[in-house]
C-alpha cells in the first residue's frame, strides 16, 4: 500500500506547506474551488506566513471533543482509493471544508486576506 521509495522522493522534494497546498488544489465541493484558493495564495505570499486546511478545529462535537473530527478526516484518508468517474463509488480524497491562514496581525493584510476569503465564496470569513 505504501511505496517508500516513492515516499522518500515526495518527502525530500516538498515542503509540508506544499503538501497541504496539493491537499486544497484537489478540493472542489459546493462553490469551493481549490485551485483558485491555492493560485490566489500562490500570487499573495507577501500577505501570509503559513495554512491549514483541515475540519474545524474548535467546533464541538457530541463528544465535546473539538478534535473529533480529526479521528472523520484521518479514518476518510486511510479509506480512500482513487476511482474512475463512471464509478458510482466515490470517495472523499480529503474532508477538509476549513482553512486556517497564519498572517500578521496587520490591517490591510488581513483586509486583503478577508477580501480573498469573500473573492473564494467561502461561507464564512473571520479572524
Amino acid at each position: 500500500m505504501l511505496d517508500l521509495a516513492k515516499i522518500q522522493s515526495i518527502a525530500q522534494s516538498y515542503s509540508p506547506q506544499e503538501l497541504f497546498a496539493a491537499l486544497v488544489w484537489q478540493r472542489r465541493f459546493n462553490e469551493f474551488d481549490g485551485e483558485e484558493v491555492i493560485t490566489d495564495l500562490s500570487n499573495h505570499t507577501n500577505l501570509w506566513a503559513s495554512f491549514l486546511f483541515t475540519k474545524p478545529i474548535f467546533a464541538p462535537d457530541e463528544n465535546g471533543l473539538s478534535f473529533g473530527g480529526m479521528v472523520d478526516t484521518l479514518l476518510a484518508m486511510a479509506n480512500y482509493r482513487p476511482m474512475p468517474e463512471t464509478s458510482i463509488i466515490h470517495f472523499i480524497a480529503y474532508p477538509a471544508d476549513t482553512l486556517y491562514i497564519l498572517a500578521e496581525n496587520q490591517d490591510t493584510k488581513v483586509s486583503e486576506l478577508l477580501d480573498l476569503g469573500k473573492k473564494w465564496r467561502a461561507d464564512s470569513v473571520f479572524f
